[in-house]
């Protein structure tokens, strides 16, 4: 079945390249998710702390005090488009069902309910920018107090990477700069640069208070810029990329979306 063109818009397919899980951007790799392998070495090699990617609940948002919370997928996405021009100018927008899995629950699967993820990814060779809009938390049966663990209802996420692939750093193929914006329902802004070799700059601010820490590649904790936030101490649950990205689900490879007479 072929995806879909947004209206009034056409769709030119440049080559049949199967989509799979290789990084190759000249070639029709898929956009979608796949900052998350150059997020992680961009972002060791840039200095973030090994413990922001340990999964821990979200303190700025409803705390998951019923264990670690876990975005996981809730199925195959939806809705898929594509048009573009490969590899000049492409972009996948879906809908990610994406479920909240919480450790040690007593929800059956231990899935305390849902979100309907609207993802929107545009791509070039210089740029890859993804938009993830968070629905309404659709709580499990089970879950009758409607408890939603991920505080992400109404979440909006922007993800945006320069030069995706064009950057060694000890070895390692990653971007030449990334831009992480998260914006949650009740006002309060993650924003998370990374200069991958060189530096990490972490910004969380609330409609009352905000702090900023850098941290230099190497170093061995974030050094505090200037902070106003209650508790002084670097927010390490707060920048936990993992708690904001949905799952990484892959749309089908070209040869899937044509008929079996024309591949």
């Amino acid at each position: 079945m072929f995806p879909q063109a947004r209206s009034g818009r056409p769709v030119y397919i440049q080559d049949s390249q199967p989509v799979g899980r290789t990084y190759n951007i000249y070639r029709g790799a898929p956009m979608l998710k796949r900052r998350r392998l150059l997020l992680a070495l961009g972002a060791a090699a840039g200095g973030l702390a090994a413990t922001a990617f340990l999964h821990t609940p979200l303190a700025s948002a409803d705390p998951c005090s019923l264990g670690e919370c876990d975005l996981v997928s809730g199925g195959k996405p939806t809705d898929v488009e594509y048009y573009g021009f490969r590899p000049l100018f492409e972009q996948w927008v879906d809908n990610q069902p994406t479920n909240v899995e919480v450790a040690g629950s007593p929800f059956a699967g231990g899935i305390s309910g849902s979100y309907d993820v609207s993802e929107n990814d545009i791509s070039t060779p210089y740029l890859d920018e993804a938009t993830y809009v968070y629905g309404d938390f659709t709580p499990s049966a089970d879950n009758a107090a409607g408890i939603d663990s991920g505080g992400l209802a109404g979440a909006k996420v922007y993800d945006m990477v320069l030069d995706p692939g064009g950057k060694e750093v000890d070895g390692a193929t990653t971007y030449g700069l990334q831009d992480l914006n998260v914006f949650l329902s009740n006002g309060d802004h993650v924003w998370i640069i990374t200069d991958p070799g060189q530096f990490t700059d972490y910004i969380y601010a609330t409609p009352t208070e905000s702090g900023n820490w850098i941290q230099d590649a190497g170093a061995a904790a974030p050094t505090l810029i200037y902070d106003t936030l209650t508790n002084p101490a670097f927010p390490t649950e707060i920048f936990n990329v993992a708690d904001y990205l949905p799952p990484d689900e892959w749309f089908p490879d070209f040869f899937s979306m044509f008929p079996p007479g024309l591949t």
